[in-house]
């Protein structure tokens, strides 16, 4: 661990060259968005209030002066209410460095009243149909839901727009089609050719598990539905439908037409696979403590990591080696099991491993399209740098709680 140590700490010294490191940033950093949480300003400013959380020192002017720059941006009209790219992810970062509410309560409120507005809205047109843009963790309502759960302890009249998100989740689940992404709901155009009578999106980014987690934590946090046992009972035997599984698990989208079946393996990291599916399960169970449930979510941790997951061949947090070392460390600080531990410091290993002195932001984001492999330089906290030492952060902190307020959240893994 001393190896991270020494790379979170570079890179911190690196953001306090304020000027510099923004220059070197916005100019260099492939994909950067000043704005959004995913790959902008709000993900250094949770990297450097998990810093200093974790060594005890002071970094509250300096996180002052990103919030400033994130600041800017605002004033030129922020587009969208998304908690990855939006007013909800602004809003999130800014919430978790307030040190448990105490600071920045008036830029909160206001952008608490614009997302309220927002819901009020979009609840008065919006259809009853399963849609990532409407519905997940990246672009829809259970992301802003995640945010507005962080703040219904500081701003109180956030709940009603909560509970109106968890409710448009309920009619959703009960309705004829459920959580069925129709043809023209499709991402990509070969998507929509691949699933013509439409796909059900067994994913945490873009899919029910999103919503699922939600239900879950609004639970876990005392927050609720009529009947809401009742819900996230049905949402869980909806999740372990057999269909939804092949030998090796959990399929990350399952075809209506049953015609298409994919002829990769998932990859154990955040957006699809296992590993989110462990964590959805594990809430679940721990919302309607049943402890059968939470066995299972245990079962499904070990089986992961008996695996050798490696076209987990990123260190970054989307679709990578970070989220796979978070998730699993999330839920094994509850179990506690020893195989697992061991596991996590192979993993950890192997993060390192992909530090070069000479990478621009020291990680690469690696992907393979059309057989090629790309290599880029990114900061951003999803696909890049921040990401990574985030993780690495979270695992040097023994006493973090699974279920507390913080950065995590966002992923909707707690």
């Amino acid at each position: 661990m001393k190896n991270a140590e020494a790379l979170i700490k570079k890179e911190v010294e690196f953001l306090s060259q304020y000027e510099i490191a923004t220059a070197q940033i916005e100019n260099n950093s492939e994909y950067w968005s000043s704005y959004t949480l995913s790959h902008g300003y709000p993900g250094i400013i949770l990297f450097l209030n998990e810093y200093q959380k974790n060594f005890r020192i002071n970094l509250d002017e300096l996180i002052h002066k990103y919030i400033l720059r994130i600041g800017e941006e605002l004033e030129r009209r922020i587009e969208g209410y998304s908690l990855f790219s939006g007013i909800s992810g602004i809003a999130f970062s800014i919430d978790i460095v307030s040190d448990n509410s105490t600071h920045y309560q008036t830029i909160l409120q206001k952008l608490d009243n614009y997302l309220i507005d927002f819901i009020n809205r979009k609840m008065a047109s919006i259809n009853i149909e399963a849609n990532p843009k409407k519905c997940d963790v990246v672009q829809g309502l259970a992301g802003v839901g995640r945010y507005l759960l962080n703040r219904v302890w500081a701003n109180p009249k956030v709940v009603t727009s909560l509970i109106d998100i968890m409710k448009y989740f309920r009619d959703l689940h009960y309705s004829k089609n459920h959580w069925i992404i129709s043809k023209e709901n499709q991402f990509l155009n070969i998507d929509k050719e691949r699933y013509s009578s439409g796909n059900i999106n067994l994913g945490l980014a873009h899919g029910i598990l999103g919503p699922f987690s939600l239900l879950a934590l609004s639970k876990l946090k005392g927050i609720e539905l009529n009947n809401h046992i009742s819900l996230l009972s049905d949402i869980t035997d909806y999740l372990f439908k057999s269909e939804f599984q092949n030998e090796c698990g959990w399929l990350d989208r399952y075809d209506i037409a049953e015609m298409y079946y994919p002829s990769y393996a998932i990859r154990n990291g955040w957006c699809y696979g296992d590993t989110g599916v462990m964590n959805t399960i594990w809430l679940l169970g721990m919302a309607q403590k049943d402890e059968e449930l939470i066995e299972k979510a245990k079962n499904i941790m070990i089986k992961i990591i008996r695996l050798n997951n490696d076209n987990l061949i990123s260190p970054t947090f989307c679709h990578g080696l970070a989220s796979h070392f978070t998730i699993l460390n999330n839920v094994n600080r509850y179990f506690n099991i020893e195989e697992v531990n061991n596991y996590l410091n192979l993993i950890l290993d192997k993060i390192l491993s992909y530090y070069s002195s000479e990478n621009q932001f020291m990680f690469h984001d690696i992907e393979i399209v059309n057989s090629q492999t790309r290599f880029k330089n990114k900061v951003g906290l999803l696909e890049g740098q921040i990401g990574i030492l985030l993780s690495l952060l979270d695992y040097q902190n023994s006493q973090s709680n699974a279920l507390e307020k913080s950065w995590k959240n966002m992923f909707l893994i707690s």
